[in-house]
């Protein structure tokens, strides 16, 4: 009864942690793509003659950034 009961608890445990590297993961996949790929795309789409387009992603990238802190900050 008591193995049944601490692997009950082992699993739980196991289950928290794997929980918590996916919600990680996703938070550094966020990141690195709002630090690293979104600028190196812009910079290319830039380099590449597409301007036109380059500011458009960057006016909804920008919409999208206000309108976030606005409900971070409602919160």
């Amino acid at each position: 009864m008591l193995t049944l009961f601490f692997v009950l608890l082992m699993l739980v445990v196991v289950g928290e942690v794997l929980y918590m590297t996916i919600k990680l993961a996703w938070k550094v996949t966020k990141i690195v793509f709002a630090i690293i790929l979104l600028p190196v795309v812009m910079i290319g789409l830039a380099a590449a003659g597409f301007m036109t387009l380059a500011i458009v992603i960057l006016l909804i990238a920008g919409v999208l950034a206000l309108f976030g802190s606005l409900v971070a900050g409602a919160r």
